[in-house]
């Protein structure tokens, strides 16, 4: 879409590149990443209390270079916002979306205005729901930047990450009253 990327910059979006990453934290920039990018924003509705990282561990490796904290967030209610039917693994498999839109999914989703659709861009007309944000405590990370290339490292600050962000969610959802309104 024309213009997308100009208003992307003036809002301080940056490429999710290391070099982009790395220059933001290196002049002390905060930076928020989602590393299960829409594996984790299109997952099937049954499934959306369950975190889903994945398995993407860049974010570790660039704090661990960096030498800053990983601080996780946890939310709920986004995905209350859209019934995703089916993540569509089998059909972006069939369609090659992930040669041109470094995607793993095609989402099926049901929602106004257009009923059953594929959401390759967010154009369904949001359900009303209760957007819930915990902000957990920061995990500390080496400043060894050997550590970055220590699986095991890298595994166990991956998995406290998880850890955390799962341990969130399920305390905020059982805070919701109803699957859409919140």
């Amino acid at each position: 879409m024309p213009g997308l990327g100009s208003y992307f910059k003036k809002v301080g979006v940056i490429p999710a590149s290391r070099r982009a990453v790395g220059a933001a934290l290196g002049v002390g920039d905060d930076v928020i990443v989602w590393p299960g990018g829409e594996l984790d924003a299109m997952r099937a509705w049954k499934k959306r209390d369950e975190v889903v990282l994945g398995n993407r561990k860049g974010f570790v490796r660039q704090a661990i270079r960096s030498g800053v904290p990983i601080t996780p967030v946890a939310t709920i209610g986004g995905s209350d916002t859209v019934f995703v039917v089916s993540e569509g693994r089998w059909l972006a498999k069939k369609l090659g979306i992930k040669k041109f839109f470094r995607s793993e999914m095609c989402p099926i989703v049901i929602g106004a205005p257009f009923g059953l659709s594929l959401e390759a861009l967010p154009m369904h007309i949001p359900l009303p729901s209760k957007i819930r944000v915990e902000i957990q405590d920061p995990i500390e990370v080496s400043c060894d930047e050997d550590k970055q290339n220590d699986a095991a490292y890298v595994d166990s600050i991956y998995a406290q990450v998880e850890q955390s962000i799962q341990a969130g969610v399920d305390r905020l959802a059982k805070k919701r009253r109803f699957p859409i309104f919140g």
